[in-house]
């Protein structure tokens, strides 16, 4: 894992707890906060940019 990586993972936990926090509460605007958490992660996972997951 890079550098580029652990930032973008340790980022996405906090909103993801965050967003997660926000739903149960009963707020939905929230869900577009973890809809651009999966749609970034689709992106670099289509454009083969994680490195951890092409190591043996």
């Amino acid at each position: 894992m890079d550098i580029r990586d652990k930032k973008a993972f340790a980022i996405s936990s906090l909103v993801l707890l965050i967003g997660l926090s926000g739903m149960m509460s009963g707020e939905g605007a929230f869900v577009f906060l973890l809809l651009g958490i999966v749609l970034y992660w689709l992106y670099r996972y289509l454009n083969k940019d994680i490195s951890f997951i092409n190591k043996p």
